[in-house]
């Protein structure tokens, strides 16, 4: 089974990388760096460093959601967009006969 994951593994790579890509610039690298260098200085009280996270936070995300515009922007659709399709209403179950077992009526619960 090991064998068979490492295999799928490599043929998900192959067909991945068509799409990964370069990337010219590498964006938030000084406040990686600031965020390392803060973590470093204060071993003991990573707490030091929220703001900083905070910060590389927010710059990673500006980063991945300008990549995915310029993405979106520039390369070809892949999957073509399908208004939603009505679904139709499930068939009603026949009525049944009431059951004549009651709770009330033990004799009737072994039918």
């Amino acid at each position: 089974p090991t064998e068979a994951i490492y295999q799928e593994f490599d043929r998900l790579l192959i067909h991945a990388q068509g799409q990964i890509k370069k990337v010219a610039e590498m964006p938030c690298v000084s406040l990686a760096n600031r965020l390392k260098d803060c973590l470093y200085q204060n071993r003991q009280r990573s707490c030091e460093c929220f703001p900083a996270m905070e910060q590389y936070r927010q710059c990673v995300l500006r980063a991945s959601q300008e990549r995915v515009d310029d993405m979106s922007a520039t390369e070809p659709v892949m999957i073509p967009v399908v208004p939603p399709q009505p679904v139709p209403r499930p068939a009603k179950p026949p009525q049944q006969q009431r059951s004549q077992r009651s709770w009330w009526r033990p004799w009737t619960w072994f039918k």
